[in-house]
């Protein structure tokens, strides 16, 4: 094979874009090209990873010819370092998608011989040691990883897999044990900064879906804030003169304040019937009637801002606006707009505070199977929601009066005592009721992630 050098001239033809190669140059200037085949040695091209070896350095190559290429195999080592190299290792990569030449010229005969060179691709290691001991350990490794690197080199298939597999799950205790002081001092300084557990029960407890509160209030009527669930401003939006002007039967009740509820019908016969009527006790229990309502939504009633004003058209826009604000969450939507949504946070936060609010209109409590109808729960999901706002749970007669103590109601709850019962229930009538407690003290998860009172 032969290759000209020389330059392109335009040609005189009438074509100008073509172009053609002037004569050959003489033969001192041509430069004959060969392939070399079938020879007893066989250049090699090094490739070191890390530490470059010095000049000195006396290599021993293996090689194992094979169908399509031989495989080579090249250690060398000094008084400090071991150098291993080998181009079939799964480090040699960089001899798969391409083939080398070393090109030997030849200035006397104007000649160039390529020869194949594989890429051998070395590693190195540090073979100093310490002691004696330490010398006869790291011969023993340093034999194991000869011995490895000729099975990965020269190997069957089966014993090149299982060389690898073995190779990969190999732990280098030397390097953890160097780094040992480093991940303790990490240790240590990541400890440090972590919140202690007061700490994290106060930032869990701050970010409770319930109304505001005072962990260290001994009255129960102010443990939760009344301006937070049930807002004067609020309130004073809600037309009550209906309900005080007018004595109402059961049946128009629930027509006029379209509701179903038959705990906020039975307060308002109640209130009715006293000679004090408080215009405010009556529009918490309106205001509890459309909460109640806004939880019942679909969620499909959640994607248009309208939808949810037309579910509570009967309402003042003013109060669904408030609902909308306090009871759901802002999303972005995949035009970037923001929208909101009604979570299962939302929902979480809008229950309890429908249970304070129907706590603080029956002497701050209830009976358990009331509140699951009225919410739409079971009686066991809905004594852990009233356990989780800080109320506790007891299976006895709800006593009547609203001045007890705690020590009061745990023990009418366990004495037959027919004074003390709600006149309106049935005598040594048995039920599983809550009521707030103070201090007011929250469940701790436990490790088994069940709550413990």
């Amino acid at each position: 094979m032969e290759v000209l050098s020389g330059k392109a001239t335009k040609s005189k033809n009438k074509n100008k874009n073509k172009l053609k190669s002037t004569e050959a140059l003489p033969d001192s200037k041509r430069v004959r090209i060969s392939f070399a085949n079938d020879e007893p040695l066989t250049p090699l091209i090094a490739r070191f990873t890390g530490i470059e070896p010095p000049t000195t350095a006396n290599f021993n190559v293996y090689e194992k010819k094979g169908k399509r290429e031989s495989k080579y195999f090249i250690n060398a080592m000094t008084n400090r370092m071991e150098f291993v190299g080998s181009n079939s290792s799964e480090d040699s990569q960089i001899n798969k998608g391409a083939k080398y030449f070393v090109g030997v010229y030849d200035k006397s005969a104007g000649s160039v011989v390529f020869h194949s060179s594989p890429v051998v691709t070395f590693e190195s290691f540090i073979t100093e040691q310490i002691s004696n001991v330490s010398k006869i350990k790291d011969t023993g490794n340093s034999d194991a990883q000869a011995k490895n690197d000729l099975g990965l080199s020269f190997g069957s298939k089966k014993k090149k897999s299982y060389l690898k597999a073995r190779e990969r799950n190999i732990i280098d205790v030397s390097t953890i044990s160097g780094s040992k002081d480093h991940i303790k001092e990490s240790i240590e300084s990541v400890t440090k900064s972590l919140p202690s557990i007061v700490d994290m029960k106060a930032a869990n407890d701050e970010h409770r879906p319930v109304p505001n509160f005072n962990i260290d209030e001994q009255n129960v009527e102010f443990i939760y804030d009344p301006d937070d669930y049930a807002p004067a401003h609020i309130l004073e939006m809600i037309k009550t003169n209906i309900l005080v002007d007018n004595s109402l039967s059961f049946s128009d009740l629930k027509d006029t304040l379209n509701i179903t509820s038959e705990f906020i019908v039975s307060k308002v016969i109640k209130l009715s019937n006293l000679e004090n009527k408080s215009a405010d006790d009556y529009a918490k229990l309106i205001l509890l009637a459309m909460m109640l309502k806004f939880r019942s939504l679909r969620s499909s009633d959640f994607t248009k801002r309208s939808k949810v004003f037309n579910a509570l058209k009967e309402y003042p826009s003013k109060i669904v606006v408030y609902l909308v604000s306090r009871f759901t969450e802002t999303v972005i939507l995949p035009n970037g707009k923001n929208s909101f949504a009604f979570t299962k946070f939302s929902k979480d936060k809008i229950t309890s505070f429908i249970a304070i609010l129907m706590l603080s209109l029956n002497h701050w409590q209830i009976e358990v199977s009331e509140f699951a109808r009225e919410i739409g729960l079971s009686n066991s999901a809905s004594s852990d929601f009233l356990k989780s706002i800080g109320c506790k749970v007891l299976k006895g007669i709800m006593p009547n009066f609203s001045s007890n103590t705690n020590a009061e109601k745990e023990k009418s709850s366990s004495e037959d005592k027919p004074e003390d019962f709600d006149t309106d229930a049935k005598p040594q009538q048995h039920v599983t009721f809550a009521y707030l407690s103070a201090p007011l003290t929250f469940p701790i998860i436990t490790k088994s992630g069940r709550k413990k009172n």
